[in-house]
């Protein structure tokens, strides 16, 4: 999505949109993106953080809060699909888990070929050529420290 596109929305919108085009995106990101459409829309306010952490929470199925990282809730991505979000979800649930996914073993789990597995694990994972596994996407980059505090306390509630 253009930042002219994105600029006709809402803040709660944009994060919307933004993690259902990304999949997983950093918190870095998702500032930069909406300060550009902010700025091309000529609506020079103050963005707040905390309103658009609040949003990206929201909308996420997980948080991994030492990249400050979230992981869009597979109906934003496919909300016209459950099968396809339930199995997003199953990939997303082992790679939290296992820290790893072996495609072939997925394929066989799940009644169906990389032709239709493919483009939902990329929506989360990345894969390792050498190993041929896949693993959950990470930013390394530029943290946040003004929610570094936020996220850790976050993290001790879930507890």
């Amino acid at each position: 999505m253009t930042s002219e596109k994105l600029s006709k929305l809402s803040i709660e919108e944009m994060v919307k949109a933004i993690l259902a085009k990304s999949g997983i995106v950093s918190f870095t990101r998702v500032i930069r993106i909406i300060r550009d459409a902010l700025i091309m829309s000529g609506k020079l306010y103050l963005l707040q953080k905390e309103a658009v952490l609040g949003h990206l929470m929201e909308s996420s199925a997980s948080v991994l809060a030492d990249s400050q990282s979230f992981v869009a809730v597979s109906s934003l991505i496919y909300p016209d699909n459950k099968r396809k979000s339930a199995i997003r979800d199953a990939i997303l649930a082992r790679l939290l888990k296992t820290g790893s996914l072996d495609a072939t073993q997925l394929m066989a789990d799940a009644k169906c070929d990389f032709k239709f597995l493919g483009p939902i694990i990329e929506t989360i994972a990345t894969i390792d050529k050498r190993t041929r596994e896949f693993h959950l996407k990470t930013f390394q980059g530029d943290l946040d420290p003004e929610i570094c505090g936020f996220l850790a306390e976050a993290r001790g509630q879930e507890a």
